[in-house]
């Protein structure tokens, strides 16, 4: 390899690990503004929206917060899957919701915080939903992949003509 792209590389994983699975942790430190009906219908609605571009967006959910991440905004609607490049830290986007609101983290500079107890709550369902349907589509796509990739599906037919 050459030098550059091993360095491009370099800072590729270092900026995966650095950001990869961190899940907000509500404190106290939280300059958080009071509900606003406006901001959390608006914002239910984008994550929704996100939520339909699975290929392009991680999404992460626990018992106490789910978070919507990508290291390119403007790559979440592309029908294909992101190659190796280096995207611009501008373009980093990181929606958390929690029991206590939501969070929007735009580029790491650019963050807003709103209380809505319910949120959580109103989307947890729909987020394990699009999970659920999201890794079971990965599951059959890459269980086809090894089927055939390594002769095994032959087998498998086989088994199932005769024992089926």
């Amino acid at each position: 390899m050459k030098k550059k792209k091993i360095e491009k590389l370099v800072r590729i994983l270092a900026h995966e690990l650095q950001h990869r699975d961190r899940p907000m942790k509500v404190q106290e430190q939280i300059d958080w503004s009071d509900y606003d009906k406006e901001a959390s219908e608006k914002f239910k609605k984008m994550f929704l929206q996100l939520l339909s571009h699975r290929d392009n967006i991680r999404l992460d959910i626990n018992e106490d917060c789910m978070s919507i991440q990508t290291d390119d905004v403007t790559s979440i609607r592309k029908s294909s899957k992101r190659g190796n490049t280096l995207n611009s830290d501008e373009n980093y986007l990181r929606i958390d919701v929690s029991k206590t609101g939501f969070q929007i983290n735009k580029g790491y500079r650019q963050r807003t915080n709103y209380l809505d107890p319910d949120m959580y709550y109103d989307l947890l369902d729909k987020a394990k939903d699009s999970q659920r349907k999201y890794n079971s589509e990965v599951f059959n796509e890459v269980w086809s992949e090894i089927m055939k990739e390594s002769g095994v599906a032959r087998d498998h037919n086989l088994d199932e003509l005769f024992n089926g």
